[in-house]
């Protein structure tokens, strides 16, 4: 009868315990609720109450045969109301979890399995491999777009697309772009559009990533904007403007030197311009002609009906560096489009700019330390010019020559004969020929005598009697 009541005292508690949870209303969460692989998921229930010492919630997970994998406790807070367990997941596609309730390491009833979505990590943007050059209204663009498949999966780009709209606009147009072939990971998609609307457009690129076309798609962010213009169809009535003459003063100058250009710039299409046409002039390093160059200074004519021209001329300074440069002029207009660009630019002139001439030299005078020296005493001279000179020489050689700046020369002689000593000193140019001639007269004498002292030498007798002594 004690056995009897023992058993039925215990399974009484346990009913009473299921109806305290049932009562509880448990709720559960993952965060997040929808993620990627590789990233980590928090499975999170509150019971709703305390649960007894010698319970446990636990979590398994389904493993996609229809099975269950085995059960996982969950870590519980400080009184033991809610339960988390955190999990990687490696595979994509629908995962099946549950929760359930142990007493002393016994299952006992469970919550109904729900469902997790895992995607695939989104594909990587590696490139845009449009062209930039701008179109006419009716001509076609093709965006083209590479993708990176996901490191370390075997999942592939399902889906890529490309968005674009008008930049003063905020309506986007979305078109799905072709696969065109794949190089490795690497996967390239285009998309071909005409427009009708002349403009400028920005656009981006958006791409998804599966295992299949048919399961859970991984989709990437939009990409940064890219830009492209759409201009209004060329006719045949556009004006066109080119130089028709263009001259240079001269082509030989010195640095910083100025000099004119003259050009005729002359509107040879089957329109107007609309505005102003401005003349621009440029002094580049290479004959290559560009719009883009920097321009150096400029003119501007009025409207150009058909075949009217306009001359124009303006004053320029050569560049301070010398060396050949190319000096050309162009045209351009507040035309909307002109037929071509090609004739816009004339050829370019070559000039060679070098340094100017320096002035010849010229001695101002001959400077020496003394007017007269004696025979082999050293003779010290300076030279002082108006200008640089390439060389300055004296007539009486051997001698030490140095130059002691840009205008000062310095020379050492040793004179050995006696006499007046007429000296040539000579200054020359940068091309070596002499411009000047000093000549420069000293002295040079004999060194002075030395004193001699005779020493003569006394009789014996003398020299004994200067020195006796007494005994």
């Amino acid at each position: 009868m004690n056995i009897e009541r023992s058993i039925y005292t215990f399974f009484l508690c346990i009913c009473l315990s299921f109806v305290n949870l049932a009562q509880a209303n448990p709720t559960s969460s993952v965060t997040p609720s929808s993620g990627q692989v590789g990233q980590s998921f928090l499975f999170r229930i509150d019971i709703g109450q305390e649960l007894p010492t010698n319970y446990d919630t636990r979590i398994s997970f389904g493993n996609g045969n229809g099975g269950w994998l085995q059960w996982h406790v969950m870590a519980e807070n400080s009184v033991r109301s809610v339960y988390t367990y955190s999990r990687t997941f490696s595979e994509s596609g629908d995962r099946k979890f549950r929760y359930s309730i142990f007493i002393n390491g016994d299952q006992s009833g469970s919550i109904p399995e729900r469902t997790l979505v895992v995607k695939e990590k989104p594909p990587f943007y590696f490139d845009n491999v449009s062209s930039s050059s701008p179109i006419n209204i009716d001509q076609n663009f093709t965006f083209k777009s590479l993708w990176e498949r996901a490191a370390n999966t075997s999942a592939f780009i399902v889906d890529a697309k490309v968005r674009y709209k008008k930049r003063s606009s905020s309506s986007w147009t979305t078109n799905t772009m072709s696969y065109d072939g794949s190089n490795g990971i690497r996967e390239r998609f285009n998309r071909t559009v005409s427009f009708s609307s002349a403009g400028d457009y920005e656009y981006q690129f958006q791409a998804s990533q599966a295992k299949t076309s048919s399961s859970v798609r991984t989709v990437s962010n939009w990409t940064r904007s890219f830009y492209f213009t759409v201009n209004e169809p060329i006719s045949n009535n556009q004006p066109d403007l080119t130089i028709s003459v263009f001259s240079v003063s001269k082509t030989q100058l010195n640095i910083s030197e100025q000099f004119s250009v003259s050009a005729t710039v002359k509107n040879i299409g089957d329109a107007a311009t609309t505005g102003r046409v401005t003349i621009n002039y440029y002094i580049e390093e290479s004959p290559t002609l560009s719009l883009n160059n920097t321009r150096v200074d400029s003119d501007t004519t009025p409207a150009l009906g058909i075949n009217v021209s306009d001359n124009e001329s303006e004053t320029l300074t050569a560049p301070n560096t010398a060396r050949d440069y190319w000096v050309y002029a162009c045209a351009t207009g507040s035309v909307p489009v002109e037929k071509t660009l090609v004739n816009n630019c004339y050829p370019a002139t070559r000039i060679t700019v070098t340094a100017p001439p320096q002035p010849d030299p010229e001695i101002i005078r001959v400077d020496s330390d003394k007017e007269t020296y004696e025979v082999g005493e050293i003779a010290i001279f300076y030279v002082p010019l108006t200008h640089k000179a390439s060389e300055v020489t004296m007539s009486i050689m051997p001698a030490v020559t140095r130059e002691d700046s840009d205008t000062v020369w310095y020379f050492e002689r040793i004179f050995e004969s006696v006499g007046q000593k007429s000296i040539t000193f000579s200054a020359k140019n940068s091309q070596g020929i002499i411009t000047d001639t000093f000549i420069k007269t000293v002295t040079v004498v004999d060194s002075a005598p030395q004193e001699t002292i005779s020493i003569v030498d006394k009789p014996v007798s003398d020299r004994i009697s200067e020195n006796s002594f007494n005994l």
